[in-house]
């Protein structure tokens, strides 16, 4: 991934260079910048074809090109800083945001199968939280995130278990082998 300021519009021979070395352009000519009401695209992402296959979204996120100077976030032209802690006006450039989806086998949420035998406490969590497998027997439990990507497994849980995770907060799918799937919420 090539992503940034290139100086560059759309056009210019910097980003044709890197079109004839076979990189995609994430966005295409989307302006990201103004000066003297002039408005250029001289923010770029540029990846490879596998990047770009994967890729899910891209877009120039207008939050800083077409503010006025008003709300600058110097003090040139004016006599009160008017800065703020929101992203807006946070430079005179629009920034990049891309999406990729970099699971190669992702787990299938429309093909779930749900069960509520499995009791999993408390529900929501902070990344440590009990469950009971009872009479279940022996099992392995794995947890996906929501991409499908692996990030946690352990074999052999039966009975009562103590799991302690560092996951960031968020929706996760535990698998309980020969069980079903559960929907794991950690805050």
């Amino acid at each position: 991934i090539a992503i940034g300021d290139f100086n560059a519009n759309d056009q210019e021979d910097p980003l044709d260079i890197l079109r004839a070395a076979g990189l995609l352009s994430l966005t295409g000519d989307d302006y990201s910048y103004i000066f003297d009401g002039q408005a250029g695209s001289l923010d770029h992402g540029f990846v490879t074809t596998s990047m770009f296959n994967a890729m899910t979204d891209a877009t120039k996120w207008h939050i800083n090109c077409d503010e006025p100077v008003i709300i600058d976030y110097t003090l040139a032209f004016k006599t009160q800083d008017l800065y703020s802690q929101i992203p807006y006006r946070s430079s005179d450039h629009d920034p990049l945001i891309a999406a990729f989806n970099l699971v190669k086998k992702p787990i299938s949420v429309e093909n779930l199968k749900f069960n509520t035998a499995l009791k999993i406490y408390p529900q929501p969590n902070h990344g440590s939280f009990t469950i009971d497998v009872g009479g279940l027997g022996a099992s392995s439990i794995q947890i996906y995130n929501l991409t499908g990507l692996l990030v946690y497994s352990e074999d052999g849980v039966e009975g009562v278990r103590e799991i302690h995770t560092k996951l960031h907060a968020g929706l996760y799918y535990l698998v309980c082998e020969g069980q079903g799937t559960f929907k794991l919420l950690i805050l």
